[in-house]
């Protein structure tokens, strides 16, 4: 069975940086440590700090009082990240910054989506990666809403069925297994 991302409704947190998409599509997230792009319907995110390296042309300058040269300093930037490294794209596949001064500002986050989600490979924290046949990634038609998450769509009472009816069926097969391996002992034990 896929993966069922319907949503079950909308929690109002009031936090600026819950984030919420109703209808279609994911919030992209972008690892900056290894390039991965990963994709999430789960928009808990906060404002963390990222070093930046500094221009591939930046010149070094020199201490106006020492006379010293200074070779250039990366840069320090607030971005809307997920709590775990990433960070989250916006519609043109660019990080959103966030100026530390004015965070209520309204923020292009990104939605983007899929023609087929069968396949596509859980990651962890509710984060999924794509696969071939999940088609081309495309500007997904769902709305994001500021100061909400989505809740979870899972029924409790169905998946403790599916873990009883699991465990039942651990059960005979293993109880099967015991019942074999006694008729093979008791006929090892006859050809004595």
């Amino acid at each position: 069975a896929g993966i069922d991302f319907s949503s079950n409704g909308y929690l109002d947190t009031g936090r600026r940086f819950d984030f919420a998409i109703e209808g279609d599509g994911f919030f992209a997230l972008y690892n900056p440590a290894d390039g991965e792009i990963s994709f999430t319907r789960d928009g808990a995110f906060m404002m963390a700090q990222f070093l930046v390296p500094p221009a591939e042309d930046a010149q070094p300058e020199y201490d106006p009082v020492t006379g010293e040269l200074i070779q250039p300093q990366p840069g320090e930037v607030w971005r809307l990240s997920d709590n775990e490294g990433r960070c989250v794209l916006d519609s043109m596949g660019n990080f959103i910054e966030i100026d530390p001064e004015d965070k209520d500002a309204e923020l292009n986050i990104g939605v983007y989506d899929y023609l087929i989600y069968d396949g596509m490979t859980h990651a962890d924290s509710g984060r999924f990666l794509p696969a071939d046949k999940n088609g081309d990634l495309y500007l997904g038609s769902g709305e994001v809403m500021r100061g909400v998450l989505e809740l979870s769509n899972v029924d409790l009472a169905q998946e403790f069925i599916k873990v009883i009816e699991s465990q039942r069926a651990y059960s005979y097969a293993l109880r099967m297994v015991q019942t074999s391996d006694e008729i093979e002992q008791t006929i090892n034990g006859l050809r004595n």
